[in-house]
């Protein structure tokens, strides 16, 4: 059996729900120098970059940070993805939590310019690609599609894999699955990856456990655009990823 180095079209890094506001600094952090020694292609953020809690219904009693602050520490991140991947081409799909600037924007439409995305973070100027979030919104390369996901019930990778018609990888839930229907060819799966927020918010700790778990993603993509997916799960302090070692 050969050795030799894949001939390799693009490299793909997908980012989970980080929630900034809730998120774990550690595992953004692990996540950048991951992505520094990777070297992605293609960075997918898969949305629920911030936590957006401020807001109207959504703010609470433990809601640390302000609306201001999430965009502030957003784009720190946005700043070190490029500066870690600068040949990147980044792709985000927003999710639930950034739609509530645009239901919030369509009560008082005198914020829409203050609360829109594509403002606040600088978007065009960096060069990243926005797609809403809808259900039927994929954004696909070769053989798998991405998304934020919309359902968060223990079949959620199965329901996700049915509606994207094929391989799809997504967040939204925090926890870590995989499903590939038994009929079914390993085209059609579905991966939930986890997330880089806190497992156990204030809000979360009378609760029962969740099943939410710390990960990401990572792809090598050949030129028949067959994939070879990699799953990152947290269990313990520290990750070791080809041969690197990354500890919280």
């Amino acid at each position: 059996m050969s050795k030799k180095k894949a001939s390799l079209l693009t490299k793909i890094l997908a980012v989970p729900d980080v929630h900034f506001g809730l998120h774990n600094i550690k595992m953004v952090n692990i996540l950048l120098a991951f992505c520094r020694d990777f070297k992605p292609d293609i960075i997918v953020i898969l949305g629920d970059l911030m936590e957006v809690e401020s807001l109207g219904k959504f703010s609470s009693p433990y809601t640390k940070f302000t609306l201001e602050q999430e965009f502030t520490l957003t784009n720190w991140f946005l700043d070190e993805l490029l500066y870690r991947a600068p040949n990147a081409r980044i792709i985000y799909l927003s999710g639930n939590h950034e739609y509530r600037l645009y239901n919030e924007a369509a009560i008082s439409p005198q914020l829409k310019g203050m609360l829109s995305l594509e403002r606040n973070l600088g978007l065009k100027k960096r060069g990243i690609g926005l797609i809403p979030w809808q259900n039927n919104k994929f954004f696909k390369h070769g053989k798998v599609r991405f998304h934020h996901g919309f359902t968060t019930n223990q079949y959620a990778a199965r329901e996700m894999a049915d509606a994207a018609g094929g391989c799809v990888v997504f967040g939204h839930t925090h926890r870590i699955q995989s499903f590939q229907a038994k009929k079914c060819t390993h085209r059609h799966t579905g991966f939930n990856i986890g997330t880089l927020s806190h497992l156990n918010p204030e809000f979360s700790k009378t609760q029962k456990p969740r099943g939410h778990a710390n990960g990401f993603w990572f792809s090598y993509v050949q030129k028949s655009y067959d994939f070879s997916p990699y799953q990152v799960r947290l269990i313990g302090k520290k990750f070791i990823i080809n041969e690197r070692e990354y500890s919280l």
